[in-house]
């Protein structure tokens, strides 16, 4: 198994008895090989299976188009409706939490660290709202 950290946006969240199990969308992007070829780009889905202890927390968190960052160990396979085994993925989740754009969150934070600068630090004027007609 091979350690994984996925970003992807949730497809959608089923919960069964025994695991929980997310379906998430992962870009990825074209590329130009080597010999000249283009690779478009594509969206891959994985599954994702999490132990029954997490299903309430990913229920009452998560819903389909949320965008997560996803921990946990990927097989080198993928089980079918019946139990077979089949091409593709399966990850076992670790942890699930949200993520945020990265640019998103920069300007974000630059925006605010500007609007705090310059603004004195001082004690709030209490006089009128201790009066007894406010």
């Amino acid at each position: 198994m091979v350690d994984v950290l996925m970003l992807g946006f949730v497809e959608g969240i089923r919960c069964n008895d025994n695991f929980v199990v997310v379906k998430l969308s992962v870009r990825r992007a074209g590329f130009r090989k080597k010999d000249g070829t283009n690779v478009s780009e594509e969206i891959l889905i994985y599954r994702v299976i999490f132990a029954s202890y997490m299903r309430k927390y990913i229920s009452s968190h998560f819903d389909a188009g949320v965008y997560v960052k996803i921990k946990g160990n990927m097989l080198p396979y993928a089980k079918g409706k019946g139990g077979e085994i089949v091409d593709g993925y399966t990850i076992l989740g670790q942890t699930m939490e949200r993520a945020s754009f990265p640019l998103q969150s920069s300007r974000i934070s630059r925006k605010v660290l500007k609007e705090s600068e310059g603004h004195e630090v001082g004690e709030p004027d209490l006089d009128g709202f201790l009066s007894e007609d406010f």
